[in-house]
């Protein structure tokens, strides 16, 4: 089980399934200056970015609320339904703005694009298990990810956490409503891109998922902004560049009212999941 980020936490985590407990978890991780707060209980999930609340998911009733503060607005409905939404809606505006390009300008955007896609499906990621550690109280096993000899990103996975939030969730539909939006967001590119983007990497950490949760992940070496100057790059104390650092700062086991994590009031409700991505990509 992985560490979500800020935009797939909220979708990913709609596959989550109820069960009988004795006690909710909280789990908070950071990345970068943000904090995040994923609430497991009694069959209901809870994202929090920065101590709003972003999502929240009612498998009791098999519903799944989006929030966008942004925009004062929200919907409710089958948690499945907004990944197509979002691949309907970017598909439509790709196929808009060629239908308003000249057969030559849509010729240089399919080459751009094509430049811009990852040049990885000769790398070889390999994953090593290297050593197992503490972290928050929970036994955590270190794998290593390497292209070649150069490391590329290290995974702390926690089998015991993962454990305690099964107590409160079923973990294999979050695995299976990960995969069904990837293969989502896989046409997507299709439709923008021409053919779905490679990444090696992503697909040595699936490897990984069934191992536990993944307690902290630090990945090595230069991002796609490394090279615009006066962007900042962080290093470790061994000077590895550092392009992304993510990691579970605390684990709370207790009981929360989930009647305080409501939709404010005087939030308009989306007609459908259509709506909703339409008005939140407007809003941007």
């Amino acid at each position: 089980m992985k560490i979500k980020n800020r935009v797939l936490a909220a979708l990913i985590g709609s596959s989550f399934a109820c069960s009988a407990v004795n006690a909710g978890i909280i789990v908070k991780q950071k990345s970068g200056d943000d904090i995040e707060a994923h609430i497991f209980q009694s069959g209901t999930y809870i994202n929090q970015q920065n101590d709003t609340v972003s999502a929240i998911i009612d498998f009791n009733k098999n519903q799944c609320s989006q929030i966008n503060h942004s925009t004062k607005s929200y919907f409710t409905g089958d948690c499945k339904g907004m990944a197509p939404a979002f691949k309907s809606f970017m598909s439509s505006k790709v196929e808009e703005g060629k239908a308003a390009m000249s057969s030559e300008d849509q010729a240089y955007m399919k080459q751009m694009m094509e430049q811009m896609l990852p040049k990885q499906s000769d790398v070889k990621i390999t994953v090593k298990k290297e050593g197992s550690t503490s972290i928050q109280g929970y036994d955590s096993d270190l794998y290593v990810l390497k292209a070649g000899d150069e490391k590329i990103s290290e995974i702390w996975v926690s089998k015991a956490l993962e454990d305690d939030i099964a107590k409160e969730i079923d973990v294999k539909k979050l695995d299976k409503l990960a995969k069904e939006f990837k293969e989502t967001m896989g046409g997507m590119q299709e439709a923008m891109f021409g053919k779905k983007m490679e990444d090696p990497e992503k697909d040595a950490e699936a490897t990984l998922d069934d191992k536990g949760y993944f307690i902290k992940r630090i990945k090595y070496g230069n991002d796609m902004f490394a090279t615009i100057p006066g962007m900042p790059q962080k290093t470790n104390s061994k000077g590895n560049t550092i392009r992304d650092e993510q990691e579970v700062i605390s684990v709370e086991k207790k009981r929360l009212d989930l009647a305080k994590y409501s939709i404010p009031k005087d939030y308009q409700a989306a007609t459908s999941w259509k709506d909703f991505v339409e008005s939140s990509i407007k809003g941007f």
